[in-house]
């Protein structure tokens, strides 16, 4: 979550791109919704900033949806 956190907002965005079709496959959708990337990008950074030593995906997993 720090490294997260520490990225650049362009960095940030990548990441949450891919971990919204990373998430999506887990469910076997094909599609992202890009409403939900930014969401879900803004509840990771809130949870990030209060979990800065846990895993990203640890926090993706139990926040996304």
């Amino acid at each position: 979550c720090g490294g997260f956190l520490d990225a650049d907002v362009n960095i940030q965005a990548i990441v949450s791109a891919w971990a919204g079709g990373w998430f999506m496959s887990t469910k076997n959708l094909t599609n992202v919704d890009i409403r939900y990337v930014k969401r879900n990008l803004e509840v990771v950074g809130k949870h990030c900033r209060t979990h800065r030593g846990e895993p990203l995906m640890t926090a993706i997993q139990a926040n996304w949806r």
